[in-house]
C-alpha cells in the first residue's frame, strides 16, 4: 500500500503545482476544525492553544491534502 499522500502528490505534479511549496495559514479564515492536523502526514501543524497553526514548514511534504481539506480554504500552498 502507498504513502496515505501518494494522490494528492499525483494531484499536484499533474496540476502544475510541483517544486519546492509550503502551506500558508490564514488565521483570519480558519475555522479551526483540525482537518490540517489530522491529514497532515508531515505533521506540519499543531494545535496551539484552540487554533491549528503550521509551526514545521520545513517537514511539508507538497502533497496538498491540508489545502484540499480546508473547508474554508484558509491554507494554500506557495512556492518558496
Amino acid at each position: 500500500m502507498g504513502k496515505p499522500w501518494d494522490a494528492c502528490s499525483i494531484f499536484f505534479i499533474l496540476s502544475g503545482k510541483r517544486g519546492r511549496m509550503h502551506p500558508e495559514l490564514d488565521q483570519e479564515d480558519c475555522s479551526s476544525c483540525g482537518n490540517c492536523v489530522e491529514i497532515c502526514p508531515g505533521e506540519v501543524y499543531q494545535w496551539i492553544g484552540e487554533r491549528p497553526e503550521a509551526v514545521d514548514a520545513e517537514e511539508c511534504t507538497e502533497c496538498g491534502a491540508c489545502e484540499e481539506q480546508c473547508p474554508v480554504h484558509a491554507i494554500t500552498m506557495v512556492d518558496d
